[in-house]
């Protein structure tokens, strides 16, 4: 459980690190190509906020990775020169689409893989069990000894 917790907290590093550099890179873009945008990142931001109630229903983590390949599928900047700040946009949304995917539970070499070849479904792990920690009350049951 350790270990897939650590997986789990690195997947999420990644995700907000791509959340940020999709911010920027959308601030430097103009208005009509921020309007060009915005259905796509409102879509990432549903999938975030749904995935985030709901982390250990393997349902609700399916619908999210689902619509972070859609978005990674359906977002494209082919009439854009590659070194435009659309482009860039581009990127950084599919960046966070992928980061999303494997945050809930796609293995990341299968997210990209689905991107590239424009899937639009990929099945997500079952989560794991997590370890329970004893509560606070079975804590107060056990006898302290005194030491001497």
């Amino acid at each position: 459980p350790v270990v897939q917790e650590k997986e789990n907290a690195g997947y999420l590093d990644l995700l907000g690190v791509s959340c940020l550099v999709l911010a920027r890179t959308a601030a430097s873009l103009d208005s009509a190509d921020r309007a060009k945008l915005a259905p796509h990142v409102r879509d990432l931001a549903q999938a975030l906020a749904e995935v985030s109630g709901g982390l250990g229903d393997r349902a609700v983590r399916q619908h999210a990775a689902d619509r972070g390949l859609a978005v990674a599928v359906e977002i494209s900047a082919d009439s854009e020169a590659s070194d435009s700040s659309f482009a860039a946009a581009v990127m950084s949304a599919r960046m966070v689409a992928t980061d999303l995917m494997a945050f809930a539970g796609i293995d990341s070499d299968d997210a990209v893989a689905a991107v590239r070849q424009g899937l639009r479904s990929r099945d997500v792990r079952s989560p794991p069990e997590t370890a329970q920690l004893p509560s606070w009350r079975r804590w107060l049951r056990l006898p302290f000894r005194r030491r001497d």
